[in-house]
């Protein structure tokens, strides 16, 4: 079945979102982890180091992974891997090491999805809108970074740290369930 390049396109960005929390409430949310967890600044660079090394190391790898099981697999195992990340940190993370060991398998989630996303775009959108989709997509990122940062008043005074991973670990599983087959 065909997609409109604005369907393939938002998708794209979802699954951006979706890959990209992690580390953006990583950052957030530390003012209200840091105590329960011991993590002082030192400690948040070193996190978000480690997701940064995570994606790094793999993404040869995960480009292969990608053209090998194709676009929709892909966002689907991507999206799904970083929900069961935040889940995670949300129900396991209770030192900086098991913090640390999540964004590292988070970074790798990431990388996935970047290698994902092009392909899906690459493989769906007519040449002639290609710029357009690939710059639309990466505004997943800065709109990951805005909706972490919403997160702190809204999702997170009100419900937690822990509660808030949880809601956006959800929201990457809505991501992975709504690609098409």
């Amino acid at each position: 079945t065909a997609f409109s390049w604005q369907r393939l396109v938002s998708g794209a960005v979802v699954h951006y979102i979706a890959c990209s929390m992690p580390i953006f409430l990583t950052g957030t949310l530390a003012v209200q982890y840091r105590d329960e967890l011991v993590i002082d600044e030192a400690g948040l660079g070193g996190l978000i180091a480690v997701f940064a090394v995570g994606g790094m190391i793999v993404s040869p790898a995960m480009g292969r992974l990608a053209e090998r099981l194709g676009a929709g697999t892909s966002l689907r195992l991507a999206s799904g891997l970083s929900g069961m990340v935040m889940l995670a940190v949300a129900s396991f993370a209770n030192s900086w090491e098991m913090m640390a060991s999540l964004l590292l398998v988070g970074g790798i989630a990431g990388s996935f999805m970047q290698s994902s996303t092009n392909l899906w775009l690459a493989k769906g959108i007519d040449e002639s809108r290609m710029g357009l989709a690939f710059g639309l997509k990466q505004a997943g990122g800065p709109t990951a970074a805005m909706l972490a940062g919403f997160a702190v008043p809204t999702l997170a005074m009100a419900l937690g740290w822990r509660w808030t991973f949880a809601c956006f670990g959800m929201f990457a599983f809505l991501a992975a369930c709504s690609v098409p087959q």
